[in-house]
């Protein structure tokens, strides 16, 4: 009996730890990202303007074609890019920026924080926001977009102690499943609201036509945006007060 009693105890323990471990490593951090997304887009909507941003480049089969639309219309978006993409297609990454589009880091190798030891988040974080500065001869801090939106308590300290606020978004078109189409673009405009922030990613396309559907997703986007008028800007733009806060 007093052997039960003591099988019990330490199972009891273990379990209370790795609840006491879920809780500080994932609820805490997603509780305070949810609160740091709130003031983020609450600073948007006061803008009134749409973000379009692209999240995982760049990507030679998409980039190119997704830049000239761009200019052909007339938008500026912000590119919460890969180091280690940075670093294969330097020219991409130049070449984005020359265009007069915000860069922002996005991870080195794009590591789900919840998944991996608590401190490799953080490192994949810092190693990309150097792998850009480098590739783009620039010390200037950059908008930082976690992957996948996500913090676990390592990151959410690195966060709160550089004075960041996360660019996240209120509107995913998850155009990385495979030939979005109409479905997509009516789900975009249904969920648009004043100041918007839509999610869409450079991830790279399995042939020339997924390529191009991914293009004109965005022109779709774009024009029905437009045709509401309503107007685009970075989200650096787009925010009202940018000196009440700083990117790592």
């Amino acid at each position: 009996m007093a052997d039960d009693l003591v099988i019990l105890r330490v199972v009891t323990l273990l379990l209370l730890g790795a609840v006491a471990a879920l809780a500080v490593h994932i609820v805490i951090p997603n509780w305070v990202r949810n609160l740091l997304r709130k003031r983020f887009l609450a600073a948007i909507r006061k803008s009134g303007r749409f973000c379009l941003t692209f999240d995982d480049g760049p990507e030679p089969r998409v980039t190119p074609a997704l830049l000239d639309l761009l200019d052909e219309e007339a938008v500026k978006a912000t590119f919460f890019v890969s180091g280690m993409k940075a670093e294969k297609y330097r020219n991409l990454l130049e070449e984005t920026r020359r265009r007069g589009h915000e860069i922002g880091i996005h991870g080195y190798r794009h590591v789900h924080p919840w998944y991996c030891f608590p401190f490799s988040g953080m490192a994949d974080l810092i190693r990309g926001s150097k792998a850009v500065r480098k590739c783009l001869g620039s010390t200037r801090n950059f908008l930082l977009r976690p992957p996948y939106g996500k913090l676990n308590f390592v990151t959410m300290n690195y966060v709160l102690l550089s004075r960041s606020m996360p660019a996240m978004w209120d509107i995913d078109a998850k155009d990385y499943r495979p030939r979005p189409g109409r479905a997509t673009v009516e789900m975009v405009l249904d969920r648009l609201s004043q100041g918007s922030v839509i999610l869409l990613h450079e991830i790279p396309a399995d042939s020339d036509e997924a390529a191009r559907d991914k293009i004109e997703l965005t022109r779709t986007i774009i024009r029905k945006v437009k045709e509401s008028g309503r107007a685009f800007a970075t989200v650096s733009e787009a925010l009202e007060d940018k000196d009440s806060w700083t990117q790592p």
